[in-house]
C-alpha cells in the first residue's frame, strides 16, 4: 500500500469520525444547533468528499483519472430537517419497520453499524446522505407517517 494511500485512509477514518461526533453534537440541540457546530459538520463533509476524490483518482476506480463526483454538503437537509427525520424514525418505527424501510430503498439493514432504533436512524440518515437519497427517504417517511410532517 503505498505511502499516500495510507495517509489519505487515515484522513477520512478521522474525518469520519468528526462527522458522527459532530452529528450527535448538533441532534442534542434539537431544532436551535449552534451555528459554529454546523460551519464545523459542512466543513468536514467537504473535507471528506476532497479525501474520498482524491483516494478514488489515486485507485484509478474512474477514467482518466477523474474523481467520483461527491454529495455536495448543500444537497443534505438543514439540521433542523435531519434531527426531525431522526426522531420520527427512531419513534414512530419499529425495528421491523425499519428494517422493511431499508429494503424498500435497497439499504441492506445489516450492513448498518447499530443495532437501536436511534443508531439505525441515525445510520439510515447518513447512508441516504452519502449516496444523494436524503429526499427519497424523507419521502417515504412523510407517506407512512404523515401525521409526523
Amino acid at each position: 500500500m503505498s505511502e499516500e494511500r495510507e495517509h489519505l485512509l487515515r484522513l477520512q477514518a478521522q474525518h469520519k469520525r468528526n462527522i458522527r461526533m459532530l452529528e450527535n453534537q448538533i441532534a442534542m440541540y434539537g431544532m436551535t444547533p449552534p451555528i459554529h457546530l454546523v460551519n464545523h459538520l459542512d466543513h468536514q463533509r467537504e473535507q471528506l468528499a476532497e479525501v474520498e476524490a482524491r483516494l478514488a483518482a489515486l485507485e484509478g476506480s474512474f477514467p482518466h483519472g477523474e474523481a467520483e463526483p461527491s454529495p455536495s454538503p448543500a444537497t443534505s437537509a438543514p439540521p433542523a430537517e435531519r434531527v426531525h427525520l431522526r426522531r420520527v424514525l427512531s419513534e414512530a418505527f419499529s425495528l421491523d419497520e425499519l428494517r422493511a424501510l431499508s429494503f424498500d430503498l435497497g439499504i441492506d439493514y445489516e450492513d448498518l453499524p447499530a443495532d437501536t432504533r436511534d443508531g439505525i436512524a441515525l445510520e439510515l440518515i447518513r447512508t441516504c446522505e452519502r449516496t444523494n437519497r436524503l429526499s427519497e427517504l424523507m419521502q417515504v417517511c412523510r407517506e407512512l407517517r404523515p401525521d409526523r410532517f
